[in-house]
């Protein structure tokens, strides 16, 4: 039904609804993603069938191509355990002492009663 030079954004969109994502940096390239998973006790679910299609836009909004990706087309992505630091916010001996020196006594309700 998605015919590549013919159809355009719009007839997408009505013909197989809104895509599933959309191109992080190019919003031409559009993915519609269907998938089935196995429950299975005590382990993460496991995926069955994967079927990707892949279409991507010229600049007028008409489809340039029409790509299928089956489950065979993905691969596994192992996550990065790093953590970013933040200056000054590593808890250690010298701030658990004199973290709160300036702070006694400062409550702001206390600076506004009138006596």
């Amino acid at each position: 039904m998605v015919k590549s030079g013919f159809t355009t954004q719009n007839e997408v969109r009505e013909l197989l609804g809104p895509p599933s994502n959309v191109g992080t940096f190019n919003t031409k390239v559009w993915y519609y993603i269907s998938q089935t998973t196995e429950d299975v006790p005590m382990n993460v679910p496991q995926v069955r069938s994967r079927d990707v299609i892949v279409i991507r836009f010229d600049d007028n909004g008409v489809v340039q191509d029409v790509q299928h990706l089956d489950q065979t087309a993905g691969r596994d992505v192992d996550p990065v355990d790093r953590t970013t630091p933040s200056a000054g916010h590593e808890p250690n001996l010298f701030r658990d002492l004199f973290g709160n020196i300036g702070r006694v006594g400062t409550d702001s309700k206390a600076g506004n009663e009138n006596h």
